[in-house]
């Protein structure tokens, strides 16, 4: 074993996947560590923690923090400390193994319930204050743990410490590894990148088809009620008629097309007085409009960062019989080079989803400001009174 490790290192390949696990693994976990910790402690503010949307988000960021620590962690002790924690024993095997996957698979549902819970709360807003409640939240929450647990199970039995080209956690019989190598591969590709990103494209084309669809309505009662406010010539009835109609939709009043002049007048007094609060009201209205805009921003960051960090792995799983049949030297070394590669960027996402708040979520960002002006007042609270005591 060690005569074949010399050997491998004479490829510079695979020297580069050693590296990479001996010094961008711990980088990942430290970051990653630090932004799940904060993003943690900003999600569960009070101004936070009451929405759906922000409870599934911190759920997210505690399977990160699980996900970094039991599988990175495992490949930098392996390669940095010369120590699998998989080949200690066959429990060890079976259960790790089951943990990361349960871990990785945990992350990516979560991210599908936040994009449907958003793309609800967007389309149907007033059945979604039921549908969409903490309560539903937490059930939907144990149901997805729940079925995970139930589809990584089989790692329980067709797991085991095998020798083949090298001593591994792998199938313990012909029929295991034959169903981990050809079909296993199949079904996680689909269960934890297929289906989930299909879920997402959907709910966020209609979270923004219903977003522009409501950014035109209230650009043309705007666009109305600026038109009229401009115009100083006498209406007419025909023209009090179009306008009562546009009335109508922002006041569901029932207007009629005959109007007499002194009816005309009242309605032009009518519609002109409320012409400076409606307009007030509208540009209240493109607050939350605004709010919807930046959430689903970040959740299409956060999506498409998910996609591209985490299909490489699963074309790798399911073309590695393929690409690597006879095990040689060469192969192994190149094997281990893209393996470190995919993985990485597979625990990038991870490791970063705190920046990508930062970067998309402007009420995320409002309350980690607040969160650090908060400590600087308190430090400055302090050192003030025992200057004072002195």
């Amino acid at each position: 074993m060690n005569k074949s490790k010399t050997d491998l290192e004479e490829f510079g390949q695979y020297n580069f996947g050693n590296y990479l696990w001996i010094y961008g693994s711990p980088i990942l976990i430290v970051v990653g560590t630090f932004g799940n910790f904060i993003s943690i402690l900003v999600l569960l503010r009070p101004k936070l923690r009451c929405s759906t949307t922000m409870f599934y988000l911190t759920c997210l960021s505690f399977g990160d923090l699980f996900t970094l620590y039991t599988g990175l962690l495992r490949y930098w002790i392996r390669r940095a400390f010369d120590v699998d924690v998989r080949h200690l024993s066959d429990a060890s095997c079976k259960i790790h193994t089951f943990l990361v996957y349960v871990s990785l698979d945990f992350t990516v549902w979560v991210l599908v319930s936040v994009t449907v819970d958003r793309c609800l709360s967007v389309s149907i807003p007033f059945k979604a204050k039921l549908l969409c409640s903490l309560k539903r939240s937490f059930c939907v929450i144990g149901a997805i743990f729940l079925f995970l647990v139930l589809k990584n199970m089989h790692f329980f039995w067709n797991l085991g410490l095998v020798n083949t080209w090298e001593f591994r956690c792998d199938g313990k019989s012909e029929a295991a590894e034959s169903f981990l190598r050809y079909i296993w591969p199949w079904i996680d590709f689909s269960t934890f990148c297929l289906i989930p990103f299909a879920i997402m494209i959907a709910c966020n084309i209609k979270i923004i088809f219903e977003m522009i669809s409501s950014q035109r309505k209230l650009d043309k009662h705007n666009n109305f009620y600026r038109t009229s406010r401009k115009s100083d010539s006498p209406l007419t009835n025909e023209d009090h008629s179009d306008m009562a109609i546009q009335s109508m939709t922002m006041q569901d009043t029932t207007p009629t097309n005959e109007v007499t002049p002194q009816i005309a007048s009242t309605q032009t007094s009518h519609v002109t007085s409320r012409q400076t609060s409606r307009q007030t009201s509208q540009l209240k209205r493109q607050s939350p409009i605004r709010r919807i805009s930046s959430l689903t921003a970040m959740l299409l960051t956060v999506n498409c960062v998910f996609l591209i960090t985490t299909s490489p792995i699963q074309a790798f799983l399911i073309g590695e019989e393929y690409w690597f049949p006879d095990k040689t030297q060469e192969q192994i070394a190149w094997y281990n080079f893209w393996w470190a590669v995919v993985n990485m960027l597979q625990y990038i996402n991870n490791a970063i989803h705190f920046f990508l708040y930062c970067l998309t979520g402007p009420r995320f960002r409002n309350e980690l400001k607040s969160i650090f002006l908060r400590n600087h007042k308190i430090a400055v609270i302090k050192q003030k009174s025992g200057e004072t005591e002195l």
